[in-house]
């Protein structure tokens, strides 16, 4: 599940980063805010490793990389 999760948060991230201004870009801009907050951080499979032999343990960092540019991870 945690996957897929992922996988849609990326491509809403990637599909609503745009250049043109309009009368929605301050709701665009909080709901970016918002999605980039839930996707910055250390995400871990190490209990569903501990509890499943068919999975890995993985850990994902994720961070802004211009703070200043948009909202890039």
């Amino acid at each position: 599940m945690r996957p897929y999760l992922f996988t849609l948060a990326a491509a809403l991230l990637l599909s609503a980063c745009n250049t043109s201004k309009s009368t929605t870009d301050t709701a665009n801009t909080k709901a970016l805010d918002q999605l980039q907050q839930a996707m910055t951080g250390t995400f871990t499979s190490a209990a569903q490793a501990a509890e499943d032999d068919a999975f890995y343990d993985i850990t994902l960092h994720m961070y802004p990389i211009w703070k200043d540019r948009g909202h890039w991870l």
